[in-house]
């Protein structure tokens, strides 16, 4: 038995039916679920706005756009794979206009495994893409951690008159004594400083 993975929500974009009733029944639902459809480009847009989608299709040419600023405008969303299906003769014109912002182009008829296999580099690119953001966002919380940390540090050194060993020492032991993080004791003193100064202000 596979190992269970998070399905991926999808919108198809088309103005065909026949594609809509073709891809609906050949994507497997363990994978891929809701699949919703849109039939202009208009249309996709507001179903993004309400439910962001991990996947969208976009089947050129559509009733309103022919789809390459569909794709580049829903590219902006990093977390949102797009696939382009053109005809075989416009593959190249669209894949250099459109492969710089990672939308990722497939030429037209295509074959129902090779699809699936183009959306599974997708899925495997949105979990890349979710853990290298939640890594960015660790970082970032403990850079403002440090941040906070040096500002209460320096807060005790010019009103208490203490060396930046002893700042240093208290946020610590304080931290250790409460049982909560450094940031927390940091972000106490620099607000309990802060109205200390309004009273004497």
């Amino acid at each position: 038995m596979p190992p269970k993975i998070d399905r991926s929500s999808v919108i198809l974009v088309t103005c065909s039916q026949k594609t809509s009733q073709s891809f609906t029944a050949f994507l497997p639902v363990e994978r891929f679920s809701p699949v919703k459809v849109a039939t202009s480009a208009g249309e996709a847009k507001r179903t993004m706005l309400d439910a962001p989608s991990d996947i969208v299709i976009i089947d050129t040419p559509l009733k309103d756009d022919f789809g390459i600023q569909l794709a580049l405008d829903l590219s902006q969303n990093e977390m949102t794979g797009i696939v382009l299906l053109v005809k075989a003769e416009q593959y190249e014109h669209v894949y250099y206009k459109t492969v710089e912002r990672g939308v990722l182009t497939i030429s037209k008829p295509m074959d129902k495994s090779y699809m699936l296999q183009c959306l599974g580099f997708l899925e495997a690119t949105k979990y890349k893409l979710a853990l290298m953001k939640r890594k960015s966002e660790t970082l970032e919380k403990r850079m403002e951690d440090i941040s906070l940390v040096n500002r209460a540090k320096l807060l005790l050194i010019e009103k208490y008159k203490m060396s930046e060993a002893d700042a240093h020492r208290y946020i610590e032991k304080s931290a250790m004594d409460h049982c909560v993080k450094r940031s927390k004791i940091a972000m106490d003193i620099i607000e309990n400083i802060r109205d200390i100064q309004k009273v004497k202000g």
